[in-house]
């Protein structure tokens, strides 16, 4: 009788578990089908949804409201990074609710825009009772400017409550972020600035760190592969998820993103 309550208890937690997500994955349809990303019928996938295939950042639905409504539309190409350096970048709690410099006033009002999609939708969310969306955090748009302006590290960070590691682990989230917008948009004035943007931000330390960390993935597939170059058993009978726990391991988090994103939408 014992191993008979705990064999239904742990079905009943099976079932509720999948109903969870089973009602999560609705709300979240129900959202993307407001929001127009997906069809009426809540399965087929439009041509806004399309473009949102191709990003798979954290505010992956922001950064798709932002290319649709045009907020970023006539930025050049260090003030499109500085916009954009608002979706991948979280103030310390201790320099919360500080009023962020702005490098002009394109930045400012595109940041404002910004703001303005990211509340309808964290309002929709909340309607649909699924997590909020983290506010976007115009805390790094200064120096994202004056770096992607060219200007050096030590001007860049100065009176910047930012350590050098910080500052190039955000100009490299930044950097993906403006691959991905450069391959999701139909503005060319938006692709053009985001790859000038990428040439801006990627340089110096950031590209060293770039590199190091290219090297270390490609240590880590030889590692993993064997001599032999050939993939080991443990990936070939583990399945997908094995392979994604990898690419985390090698740092490669967006390919998850992608994954997930993918999932929802094909």
């Amino acid at each position: 009788w014992k191993l008979k309550r705990e064999t239904s208890a742990l079905q009943r937690k099976v079932e509720l578990r999948t109903n969870s997500v089973a009602q999560t994955f609705e709300r979240i349809c129900t959202v993307l089908v407001g929001l127009g990303y997906l069809g009426e019928d809540g399965e087929s996938v439009t041509d806004l949804g399309t473009r949102l295939r191709r990003l798979y950042t954290e505010k992956d639905l922001l950064t798709a409201e932002c290319l649709r409504s045009g907020a970023w539309k006539g930025l050049d190409a260090p003030s499109l990074a500085a916009a954009v350096s608002a979706l991948v970048h979280e103030s310390r709690r201790d320099v919360v609710g500080e009023t962020p410099r702005m490098p002009n006033r394109d930045v400012a009002d595109a940041l404002e825009r910004t703001h303005e999609l990211w509340s309808v939708i964290d309002d929709a969310l909340v309607m649909h009772r699924l997590p909020e969306m983290a506010a976007p955090d115009a805390g790094l748009a200064w120096a994202a400017h004056r770096w992607a302006s060219g200007q050096g590290l030590e001007t860049v960070l100065r009176d910047e409550d930012l350590t050098a590691g910080d500052f190039v682990r955000r100009c490299r989230q930044l950097v993906d972020v403006l691959d991905q917008i450069a391959a999701a948009t139909d503005d060319d004035g938006i692709r053009r600035a985001a790859r000038k943007a990428i040439k801006g931000v990627q340089r110096g330390v950031v590209a060293d760190a770039e590199h190091r960390a290219q090297a270390r993935v490609e240590r880590a597939v030889t590692a993993v592969r064997g001599d032999d170059g050939l993939r080991p058993a443990c990936l070939h009978t583990a399945g997908p998820d094995a392979v994604v726990d990898q690419r985390l391991q090698f740092g490669q988090r967006p390919a998850a993103h992608r994954l997930g994103r993918r999932g929802l939408l094909e």
